[in-house]
């Protein structure tokens, strides 16, 4: 009874309202899936908030709604989108985690962060390293994010305020982008002192080494330091087995 009384009201629901039911009773399979029908013939009545919501409420389910994936992505790249940058990292992360990679979308959101990194101020390298990963991990750039990011990685290396493993990080997400060519020179003052992961910590290393060759960086003598017995060896007892990155990048080696 208390289910009936509950889709009588959910058949009623519009707009913003939809959505706010659809999160409180995102648990409850039968309701869920009636709500979602009504969000996917109401969807261009709900704002861009709306919309970002519904898109992360999918992350991480086992059985993904692809219909409303579809119509909401749709919507979004339709419209000229004004996100803070928290709700666009987010946004970019959801993608991600997804695998939306809608063209017309992702450049609304490149022309969205384009816009508030002129005048963001607070945690914006943070963001943009969030976003830089969500990209690498999307296989895509556009020229948009490739200057932005240029732009705020040059400024944090002339402040010292990069840290080691986010210096890391960084390397690794442009070699996955394969953006040797834009991002060549700062590639070379990034891996400035991170020479000691090799020993404190090898599996960095090496997705570090693999993505300095993406971006054809590496020299001779650093590609052969981690095919040398010594260090492989470990690593391959340490992942045996196991499908990580690492272990991946150890093998693309070899085969070169």
């Amino acid at each position: 009874m208390a289910t009936e009384k509950l889709l009588s009201a959910v058949q009623v629901a519009k707009g913003a309202d939809l959505v706010d039911i659809l999160v409180k009773l995102n648990d409850h399979p039968r309701l869920r899936h009636v709500l979602e029908d009504l969000v996917i013939k109401n969807v261009s009545k709900l704002s861009q908030l709306a919309l970002y919501r519904l898109l992360h409420l999918q992350v991480g389910r086992k059985q993904l709604n692809t219909q409303l994936i579809a119509v909401v992505k749709k919507q979004l790249a339709s419209m000229k989108l004004e996100f803070k940058l928290p709700q666009l990292k987010n946004l970019f992360y959801t993608c991600a985690s997804l695998k939306i990679n809608d063209k017309n979308l992702l450049n609304a959101m490149a022309e969205n962060l384009d816009i508030i990194v002129k005048f963001e101020t607070e945690n914006v390298k943070s963001n943009l390293l969030q976003i830089l990963r969500s990209c690498s991990y999307l296989g895509w750039v556009n020229k948009v994010i490739v200057d932005i990011v240029r732009d705020k990685l040059l400024s944090s290396l002339f402040n010292d305020d990069i840290t080691e493993s986010q210096r890391h990080d960084i390397v690794v997400y442009l070699g996955k982008l394969n953006l040797g060519e834009d991002f060549g020179d700062i590639v070379k003052e990034l891996v400035v002192d991170l020479s000691g992961l090799k020993k404190s910590a090898p599996s960095q290393w090496l997705d570090l080494v693999s993505a300095q060759v993406n971006l054809r960086q590496p020299d001779a003598e650093t590609i052969t330091a981690v095919l040398q017995p010594d260090f492989y060896r470990p690593l391959l007892e340490q992942y045996k087995g196991r499908n990580s990155s690492s272990s991946l990048c150890f093998h693309t080696f070899l085969v070169v």
